[in-house]
């Protein structure tokens, strides 16, 4: 973003409550969710726009956050949340995206997220990992990694949810890459754990695309 002459602000800010919400624990959803409304609402006031690099926080930002807290505050900042690469993107077709990139050779796979399947911006990291020169990009079977969420986090759903990820995870490894990309945090821990292959958001690969010497 600063390389893109973007003013970056962090406010203070909690959890989205996605977690909390998918183990049925509603008052502290609406808790965390409430505080961050007025915190964001208060700086899309300010012009600023809201993004995420996390598919399932954007997803609470954007869906359930007006859905349950149909207020003002959340239509706001429903309106002008964006996963990360989703607004990069946007740069890039407004023309405002500084494409001074450097070669990078490496071999990468993409993971799709479900979060990012459900807002309909599963394309947006593989666009922007495509305007990199120098990658060699191979297609998978893109399966699900198993993780849901934190189901794959608990002692008694660990095993169930290693086995789920076992077709991406040799697919994975037949692909004989250098790198995974995806845009979920948990995927990431989930492919890495499985397969011992690093595995980074695009954002990664764009900073070493602008930097690399």
């Amino acid at each position: 973003l600063e390389q893109n002459g973007i003013e970056v602000i962090v406010p203070e800010q909690k959890c989205c409550g996605l977690p909390q919400l998918a183990y049925g624990r509603t008052q502290d959803f609406h808790k965390n969710a409430g505080f961050n409304l007025k915190v964001l609402s208060q700086a899309v006031r300010e012009g600023y726009q809201i993004v995420t690099a996390c598919d399932s926080c954007a997803l609470a930002l954007k869906r359930e956050y007006p859905h349950f807290l149909p207020t003002e505050e959340a239509r706001v900042v429903a309106g002008r949340s964006f996963e990360i690469c989703e607004y990069l993107l946007m740069l890039r077709y407004e023309g405002k995206l500084a494409l001074d990139l450097k070669e990078v050779p490496l071999r990468v796979t993409h993971k799709t997220p479900c979060h990012a399947i459900a807002q309909g911006t599963q394309q947006a990291g593989l666009r922007l990992v495509d305007l990199v020169p120098g990658l060699t990009r191979v297609e998978i079977q893109d399966n699900c990694c198993g993780i849901g969420g934190t189901f794959g986090f608990k002692h008694e759903s660990f095993d169930i949810s290693m086995k789920i990820g076992e077709r991406l995870f040799r697919e994975i490894e037949k692909a004989e890459v250098d790198r995974v990309i995806t845009t979920c945090p948990t995927c990431k821990m989930q492919i890495e754990q499985g397969t011992g292959i690093q595995t980074i958001h695009p954002l990664e690969l764009l900073s070493t695309a602008y930097w690399v010497e």
